[in-house]
């Protein structure tokens, strides 16, 4: 196969897809009227290119047989939604079309021996040294860099440095300048870093030890308490599973780490509940309360899928739900509980070896805490890693099929 500095055209194809779907999936750019043009075009590239895999993928007949199942499973939930609520229609049949393009493009990886989150992980590593490089660039080493004034449709201003780095000025009232990379703010950015983060302490492929350094500083940077406490959490439990490591260094390790990441924390969280950022801290715990009560209010099939009126009338405030979790469970009810958890929980019971059924776990939970904490649960990126569990779930022993036949 043709290779461009030794990486293969399908490689390069398949990094362009992780890197749309992370960008398409945050971007500052997403509620900047004047530049939906262009994010609706990356969207397309998106989507096409995702289902263009589907002439890698090994064995059409077969994958079609099975692919049979997703088309109906989206028709499902489709009808059923269009039944409860129409006016999401035309918003729900995008996000069916991008999963199941997702699913052939993560089958097409699998296939050949490749893991989406490989890609991914390469991506937001790309992403996190542009955001440090330029963070240093511009407020450690004070370079003026020139950049453009643009506001999203509530108002808020984003200095533009370019489309790969921006930043909300007014985040610097309550804290030094946050790092957000090019995200609409630093909770987004954190929901990669942590996934980054993740895959760095807990999967297996070799990775470059300053990689840690990046996604770390990344992190504290970005004065996420969301990402301060996720982060904390995964090296805490990483370093306690290192048999390297006796129970007595591990007691006294955690000792002074647990000091300081708690002093940190309370820090951030006071400035929260009783800074300039009180009325965000408070709006997250009724957003909580209320998404639970509506859930319950609408328990089968929700109040229809992108329903936010039902969350904006029983709250007064014009804003959607912050919590994505919250905004699944309540605008699709059990059925979305149903098509969101179950291919996580069904991978779990299915594997054998327990260092393998731990780092499932964390990762299951990790997803749900992350989605808990921004509205990301219908962006392509979640999407995307949604459908590399179905294909897990469905692909796995037809892949060992093929590959024992030929």
């Amino acid at each position: 196969m043709l290779r461009i500095k030794n990486i293969k055209i399908f490689d390069l194809c398949a990094y362009i897809v992780c890197l749309l779907s992370i960008y398409v999936s945050g971007t500052a750019i997403v509620t900047i009227v004047e530049k939906q043009v262009i994010y609706q075009l990356l969207m397309l590239i998106m989507f096409i290119s995702s289902f263009l895999f589907i002439i890698k993928v090994r064995d059409i007949n077969l994958f079609l047989k099975k692919y049979t199942y997703y088309l109906l499973i989206g028709g499902f939930v489709f009808v059923v939604n269009f039944l409860n609520y129409p006016d999401s229609a035309n918003v729900l049949i995008l996000r069916v079309l991008y999963f199941l393009a997702f699913i052939c493009f993560v089958k097409a990886l699998s296939d050949r021996g490749k893991e989406i989150g490989i890609f991914l992980y390469n991506c937001i590593i790309f992403i996190s040294i542009i955001a440090l490089a330029n963070y240093i660039l511009i407020h450690i080493l004070e370079i003026s860099v020139p950049f453009s004034v643009v506001y999203n449709s509530n108002g808020i201003r984003y200095n533009m440095y370019s489309y790969f780095y921006m930043e909300n000025p007014t985040s610097s009232l309550v804290y030094n300048f946050r790092l957000s990379g090019f995200f609409w703010e630093p909770g987004v950015f954190q929901i990669y870093l942590n996934y980054a983060l993740y895959r760095f302490l807990y999967c297996n492929e070799r990775k470059n030890k300053l990689h840690f350094i990046v996604i770390t500083c990344c992190i504290a940077l970005s004065y996420s308490t969301t990402g301060y406490i996720v982060a904390a959490v995964l090296i805490a439990i990483k370093l306690w599973k290192d048999s390297r490591l006796s129970k007595k260094s591990k007691f006294f390790l955690s000792i002074p780490v647990a000091v300081v990441i708690v002093a940190v924390i309370s820090s951030i969280l006071t400035k929260k509940k009783y800074g300039l950022d009180a009325d965000s801290y408070n709006a997250r715990f009724d957003d909580l309360f209320t998404g639970l009560k509506l859930f319950f209010n609408h328990l089968f099939i929700g109040a229809g899928f992108n329903n936010t009126s039902v969350f904006t009338e029983a709250t007064g405030r014009n804003r959607g739900n912050s919590n994505g979790f919250m905004q699944i469970i309540y605008t699709m009810g059990m059925l979305g509980i149903l098509v969101y958890v179950y291919p996580f929980i069904a991978n779990i019971r299915k594997i054998i070896q327990s260092k393998e059924k731990l780092s499932q776990i964390i990762y299951s939970i990790l997803l749900l805490v992350l989605n808990m904490s921004e509205p990301l649960c219908f962006y392509p990126f979640m999407l995307l890693l949604l459908s590399e569990q179905y294909c897990k779930l469905s692909f796995e022993r037809l892949r060992k099929e093929i590959k024992n036949n030929g």
